[in-house]
């Protein structure tokens, strides 16, 4: 994560599906979101979040 500061930082974002979008993935790699959040449709199984991707 660069040393600047993005506004996107700021946000929590869900996204639709169990699996992450890479685009979303790399925002998050890149510290570019502030946080997920996971709703039903994202999770079958508690072990599911367990595992991570």
């Amino acid at each position: 994560m660069s040393a600047q500061w993005h506004p996107g930082q700021l946000l929590f974002v869900g996204f639709p599906g169990r699996t992450i979008p890479p685009d979303l993935a790399a925002c998050i790699r890149e510290g570019r979101v502030g946080g997920v959040i996971l709703f039903k449709r994202n999770v079958g199984e508690p072990s599911e979040v367990r595992a991570g991707p």
